[in-house]
């Protein structure tokens, strides 16, 4: 469900299940799988976060790293100018970081 109206800057269920490490339910979403509704990668919500956000702030290295095979943003700046790898340094998470560098992320972007 929406939590306000459409696709544009409201948290989604697509959201809410790679914040929640919910592999599965991410995929129906993504793909529209099982009959769910197929939600824009590129959605974000009011305070610019992407599923890519939520994936990377929860820890949910196989979210992240499909995510990132279906093409999601890496470079997505948050309200705060936070990119998903500006997050996953200021976690610490040195796994999800190779995994966006690897994916061509900006390291370049300050915080």
């Amino acid at each position: 469900a929406l939590h306000e109206d459409q696709d544009h800057n409201i948290q989604n269920d697509l959201h809410l299940a790679a914040g929640d490490g919910n592999f599965e339910l991410v995929k129906d979403y993504v793909e529209g799988r099982q009959g769910a509704r197929k939600f824009p990668i590129a959605s974000v919500d009011q305070d610019g976060n992407s599923c890519l956000h939520y994936a990377v702030r929860g820890g949910h290295e196989q979210i992240v790293k499909y995510l990132l095979e279906q093409s999601a943003s890496f470079d997505q700046l948050d309200a705060m100018g936070c990119t998903p790898l500006i997050e996953a340094s200021k976690l610490g998470n040195v796994s999800i970081m190779k995994k966006l560098v690897a994916a061509k992320a900006n390291v370049n972007v300050q915080d």
